[in-house]
């Protein structure tokens, strides 16, 4: 999901793998940490922020909304 989001954040998917080739990342977060655009960045920190927010909003279980997708 990530790596869609920043593709379709004018990221471009050349400039995508490139920055995952740039790794080893040991988590999403450090990947996401790196990206060196600062709009983009923001951008996908955001949708990070939204997509727990809402599973937990929509979940009837805290733990599995908790679970990483």
């Amino acid at each position: 999901m990530i790596v869609l989001t920043a593709k379709f954040n004018n990221a471009g998917t050349d400039r995508v793998k490139n920055w995952q080739a740039q790794g080893p990342y040991r988590d999403i977060n450090e990947f996401v940490e790196s990206i060196p655009f600062s709009e983009t960045r923001e951008y996908v920190q955001a949708i990070m922020r939204n997509t727990t927010v809402y599973r937990l909003l929509y979940s009837k279980n805290v733990e599995t909304a908790r679970a990483t997708p």
